[in-house]
């Protein structure tokens, strides 16, 4: 760090891009050193060898480091971009060259067809990756990427279901599927990160109408219309879906009232596959370019600069650094510390405050961990996840708490889904099991990469990592 430069241009690395470099792979050292042997991987030649993970007594120096690096970041004068209308601000860390600001390290892309004042041809396609087809919007393939419920319900929002007076929980019914995205309870973050239906897509005008399908009456409880698989009874009997093609609306007549709207322009269709409209009734907003021209949505033609390393991580890595030295060490001050970066970055969101619970309980068990996890970390944790989303960062968090393998245990992705209650003359949302059916796995044999089977035979001395 010493020996860069102090100040840069954009697309350039200083001395405080090599300090959010440390705060990331000090942070990644010490949660391999924290959470190793929560693995329970019986002992082989490689563990024993030492080949294989750190000793738990290294973890408290690495989050140390974590510490002192953005510290330093701190002092070089790096700040969280911030504006009056926090959802603007928040789209705008993504679109707009905040060099010294906000930015740490920026990779960037060329215009479309041209060397760009940087001379970089490079190009990429998440225009077209996250926006359906439509005029305006992606030109090719269209919509590839979903945002996931798991994700989505991070975020604060407004309330999805209540209790009915048995005391079981019924989907909460509004006047507009706009209702959800408009009210004062979601924050801004959340529109900054995701298109909901009925937004608009600044540089096309296009509105996201996502609305999946119609409920010819819904009296039943929220786990009637949710169970773990794509269709019961229940929702043979009430749901309509339709398998109406790209572009197209499929108008009907239900229970006798007549021009019922079945689906959105880019909701749910049965036919298809999973491209070019949406499959979990959201689409992802961040990085998408407000200013992009006819021709700039397709294969290989985006431009967007990618943040590769930017001040809001590096505060929430400080901030869990805090706290896991906090636990380690009983220090209470240093757990405290941490919730003040991380209430820096939701102030920036227009999220509530975060108050640290003095008694936290355990949540391990909640999400599937194979050891305790006190609740004030989780909140640490879901912080990175809604703050980087769609960043690069949430596979390998996952992975470097240990936790994947017992998350990603049979998983199905499931969506946000907008219904019409054609009797009421409502919207509901229900989180719908994602409709191909794909379900996910991980093996905790991948926290740790095979060696080639070719280098082990060149190399009789390499000892392949326990679990291959």
């Amino acid at each position: 760090m010493e020996n860069m430069a102090e100040t840069s241009v954009t697309g350039r690395a200083n001395r405080y891009s090599a300090a959010a470099l440390m705060t990331r792979a000090m942070l990644y050292a010490g949660s391999t050193a924290n959470y190793f042997e929560t693995l329970n991987i019986t002992a082989g030649p490689a563990i024993n060898a030492g080949l294989m993970g750190m000793r738990r007594e290294q973890a408290a120096e690495f989050y140390r480091y974590v510490v002192e690096a953005a510290h330093f970041i701190r002092e070089g004068g790096y700040r969280l971009h911030d504006g009056a209308n926090k959802e603007i601000a928040f789209t705008e860390v993504f679109t707009e060259d905040l060099n010294g600001i906000e930015d740490l390290f920026v990779k960037l892309f060329g215009p479309y067809g041209n060397a760009s004042i940087y001379n970089s041809r490079l190009n990429h396609s998440w225009d077209s990756m996250v926006l359906p087809l439509g005029t305006g919007l992606a030109s090719d393939v269209g919509s590839a990427l979903h945002p996931a419920w798991d994700l989505i319900k991070l975020y604060q929002m407004p309330t999805l279901a209540k209790e009915n007076e048995n005391g079981d929980l019924v989907p909460a019914r509004f006047n507009s599927l706009n209702d959800l995205w408009q009210s004062e309870e979601m924050e801004p973050r959340a529109r900054g990160t995701f298109f909901f239906s009925g937004m608009t897509e600044l540089a096309s005008g296009e509105v996201m109408d996502l609305q999946a399908g119609v409920y010819r009456r819904f009296p039943g409880t929220l786990a009637d219309a949710t169970a773990d698989a794509q269709t019961n009874d229940y929702m043979e009997q009430y749901r309509i879906r339709t398998y109406a093609g790209r572009g197209e609306i499929d108008i009907q007549t239900v229970d006798g009232v007549p021009d019922i709207k079945i689906n959105g322009l880019y909701g749910l269709s049965l036919s298809g596959g999973d491209e070019g409209r949406s499959c979990t009734g959201v689409f992802i907003r961040k990085y998408v370019n407000p200013r992009a021209v006819a021709g700039e949505r397709g294969l290989y033609r985006s431009s967007t600069p990618f943040k590769v390393f930017r001040y809001a991580e590096a505060l929430l890595n400080r901030a869990e650094a805090l706290y896991e030295l906090g636990l380690l060490t009983g220090n209470e001050s240093q757990k405290a510390e941490a919730f003040v970066y991380i209430n820096e970055v939701r102030a920036r969101a227009g999220a509530r405050t975060y108050t640290m619970v003095a008694t936290p309980k355990d949540v391990g068990k909640e999400i599937g961990a194979l050891y305790p996890i006190d609740e004030n970390l989780q909140f640490i944790r879901d912080e990175r996840a809604r703050e980087l989303a769609f960043e690069n960062h949430r596979f390998f968090d996952l992975r470097r708490w240990r936790v994947l393998h017992t998350k990603m245990e049979n998983f199905y992705p499931r969506g946000l889904m907008g219904y019409y209650v054609v009797d009421e003359g409502k919207y509901i949302f229900l989180n719908d099991r994602e409709k191909e059916n794909r379900g996910l796995g991980y093996n905790r044999a991948n926290y740790h990469q095979q060696i080639p089977g070719s280098q082990i035979n060149r190399n009789p001395n390499l000892i392949r990592n326990d679990g291959h």
